[in-house]
């Protein structure tokens, strides 16, 4: 079989504020799961490595299950 995996990743900024936020829509249950968690540990790992530099930056992930439908709820909830 062969799987076509969307990763979302969006960022909301106010020229009012000193935080970030980063919306990631990944599947992190399902068949495809594997990528999505790798994505998350990948994100956290760098906010690890990096503290200083993204100590600003808030990561919220949001799980889809390679669910076409929940990914869109996913960004109308992040949105």
């Amino acid at each position: 079989m062969n799987y076509i995996l969307y990763i979302l990743i969006f960022t909301t900024y106010s020229a009012f504020a000193d935080n970030y936020r980063v919306g990631v829509i990944v599947p992190l249950t399902g068949m495809v799961a594997d990528y999505g968690v790798a994505i998350e540990r990948s994100i956290k790992l760098a906010q690890e490595k990096h503290a200083k530099l993204l100590k600003n930056v808030e990561f919220i992930f949001e799980d889809v299950s390679y669910d076409p439908r929940m990914a869109v709820q996913a960004f109308y909830k992040l949105k």
